[in-house]
């Protein structure tokens, strides 16, 4: 008998269509960051874990920022967020948490 290997939500990239990247683009230039609490975006690591695939998938579509991936933890409502950012745009890991939270507090309505 062989095993096979289990299928996993992270193996699925079905969800990187043109309109997500173009999303995603748009997204990055107006704020700088992509949660996977954002409508558009799939649920936990996944964006995380195709960064790579994503990066690509955006300098095609002309983004010239450099992506990165990160993880917060702690938010009142959401509990955590996974994301992708562009590099550029914050001087500091704290800015740029500062800008998710806020963003976060706005989506759940947090005061």
């Amino acid at each position: 008998m062989v095993a096979r290997a289990r299928k996993s939500y992270l193996d699925d990239t079905s969800y990187l269509t043109a309109d997500f990247i173009a999303r995603v683009k748009e997204e990055l230039e107006r704020t700088g960051f992509v949660t996977d609490e954002h409508k558009f975006a799939p649920y936990r690591e996944t964006m995380v874990e195709h960064r790579d695939l994503i990066a690509e998938r955006l300098e095609q579509a002309g983004f010239r920022g450099s992506v990165g991936t990160g993880f917060l933890n702690g938010h009142p409502q959401a509990g955590y967020a996974y994301y992708i950012y562009d590099e550029g745009r914050f001087h500091s890991q704290d800015a740029l948490d500062r800008a998710v939270r806020a963003w976060l507090d706005m989506r759940y309505g947090v005061r």
